[in-house]
């Protein structure tokens, strides 16, 4: 069990790394019939490959293509600290009232918010129905959902 949850912690933590890396570009999704995002990995004539917790296929006839990026208001922020908090204030200023937080424990899947936008330096986020602001320096954008 420990292990298991080890290696979710490290696999959610490396999503959130290398989507920083690629935040500048959008990233390809496939979006099933069921409205679950997955991302684009290749496909055949009919059928996209995909990955989500593991790797799959999904008929193309049942599916679209979406780019998403934290601009577009697509994908979920945690927090950048291996071990620490990250404030969502009311408004994208320091100065705001602090309205949540995003957690991260070592060892554990961090705690993500929806993005909603990036709008100069922060990111608009939703946490459990609060809409917020982090600080975009303070925090990782991913397109996979950590949950």
């Amino acid at each position: 069990m420990k292990a298991r949850k080890f290696w979710l912690a490290a696999m959610a933590a490396m999503a959130c790394w290398s989507a920083q890396a690629q935040a500048v570009k959008p990233v390809k999704m496939v979006i099933g019939p069921d409205g679950m995002a997955c991302e684009y990995i290749g496909e055949t004539a009919d059928k996209y490959h995909v990955m989500c917790q593991d790797d799959g296929w999904v008929d193309k006839k049942e599916s679209r293509i979406e780019y998403w990026s934290p601009e577009k208001g697509k994908g979920w922020v945690c927090c950048r600290k291996a071990d620490g908090k990250v404030n969502i204030y009311k408004s994208a200023d320091a100065k705001s009232a602090v309205v949540g937080q995003l957690t991260s424990t070592k060892g554990y899947i961090p705690e993500s918010a929806a993005c909603l936008g990036l709008e100069k330096g922060w990111y608009k986020v939703n946490k459990d129905g609060v809409v917020g602001y982090v600080k975009a320096r303070t925090a990782w954008w991913s397109a996979k959902s950590l949950d």
